[in-house]
């Protein structure tokens, strides 16, 4: 599990850096996290927002977010032109 949320929040850093205006001068991003062990990892960055539509599917790059999907049990965008957050939600494996 461990893993996994370590290569979303990869993923969710870099597109916040390539992809909005955090990558402007003096722009930053926030990444928070929460484990609650028996329940869940959650993981969450914020950017500095921007405009945003899925790109067309180039073979090399723009899977970030399909890892996300495949990997977290749940994921989600909040926010829009002004800031936006990618979130994901890792469940606890069953022991």
């Amino acid at each position: 599990m461990a893993d996994d949320v370590l290569l979303c929040v990869s993923e969710l850093a870099t597109n916040a850096v390539l992809h909005s205006h955090s990558r402007l001068g003096g722009g930053t991003f926030t990444v928070r996290s929460t484990v609650s062990p028996g329940d869940c990892a959650w993981i969450a960055v914020e950017d500095r927002g921007g405009l945003w539509s899925p790109a067309a599917r180039d073979p090399e790059r723009g899977h970030g977010l399909d890892l996300v999907q495949a990997l977290a049990d749940d994921w989600g965008i909040d926010g829009g032109q002004d800031g936006r957050t990618v979130w994901a939600r890792f469940d606890w494996p069953d022991r």
